[in-house]
């Protein structure tokens, strides 16, 4: 995933970081709540496609309806943490957050 490394003197896609950044308050408002939120995590955002979205998010794979999407991963969560990951489907065209969830 070529998206989760940042490179110099290149400009971020600013859907990315606004996809990572929703994702990232969404997680530390609905999952941790009350505890402190100190350590670093690896997010990675990068833009699928709508079948690839459909592949990694089955149960809304009929509903899809836009050509691209943003996958966001975050992991290595503690493990008073929901799980290992959380993996967001976010709509490229609106910026919202569609599907969501979390493995161990």
């Amino acid at each position: 995933m070529a998206s989760c490394q940042l490179v110099v003197g290149v400009e971020p896609d600013t859907r990315l970081q606004q996809a990572q950044d929703l994702c990232l308050n969404d997680y530390r408002g609905t999952y941790l709540r009350e505890r402190a939120d100190s350590r670093t995590r690896v997010v990675c955002c990068e833009p699928i496609s709508r079948q690839e979205a459909g592949r990694r998010f089955p149960r809304v794979a009929t509903e899809l309806t836009e050509d691209e999407y943003i996958f966001v991963n975050i992991s290595r969560l503690l493990p008073h943490e929901v799980g290992g990951s959380a993996y967001y489907l976010v709509s490229a065209r609106t910026g919202r957050i569609i599907n969501r969830y979390h493995t161990k």
